[in-house]
């Protein structure tokens, strides 16, 4: 369920499982595991401006933008920081909630 848009909301990263899918809100995370079962390959997360459900990649899959991880581990989203920043492109049908994603907290620009 979508949340109202706030392109100034700050929101922790949780990780949550994927039975959860359903009931993200703003800043949750699902980890999607690599195809091999191995690692994390990134985040299926919940945009905190608007609650929509995007992908944050830290390994190259299918041509999409990917993140490297400048800080933490990429198991545990609630301590993790990416580089560079996230867009939720308006382009793309996004809210445009910009930010990053530091020490485990989603923040706007």
């Amino acid at each position: 369920m979508a949340a109202a848009v706030d392109l100034r909301r700050r929101a922790p990263a949780k990780r949550v499982s994927a039975d959860k899918w359903d009931e993200l809100e703003p800043g949750d995370c699902v980890i999607v595991t690599r195809r091999d079962g191995s690692g994390v390959s990134g985040y299926a997360h919940a945009c905190p401006g608007c609650g929509e459900t995007s992908a944050l990649n830290i390994e190259p899959r299918d041509g999409h933008p990917v993140w490297s991880v400048a800080g933490g581990d990429p198991a545990h989203p609630e301590g993790v920081t990416l580089s560079p920043s996230i867009l939720h492109d308006p382009v793309k049908g996004g809210c445009g909630w910009h930010g990053y994603l530091r020490n485990g907290v989603f923040e706007p620009c």
